[in-house]
């Protein structure tokens, strides 16, 4: 099955192997919300970034 990332748009294959295939394959093609290995690891970097507390001036 082919998706596509939300944020960068890249396609990737998954298989059965992928932990969200089965809830992919109840879901209808266009309104699957899926996110690239490399989007996800973005996105947890700037959310602890955002946590970090701010260095004094």
């Amino acid at each position: 099955m082919e998706v596509r990332c939300m944020m960068c748009g890249k396609k990737v294959v998954i298989t059965e192997v992928h932990k969200d295939y089965e809830k992919f394959m109840k879901q209808e093609q266009e309104k699957i919300t899926f996110f690239c290995e490399m989007c996800t690891n973005r996105l947890q970097k700037d959310a602890l970034d955002y946590n970090k507390p701010k260095k004094p001036i």
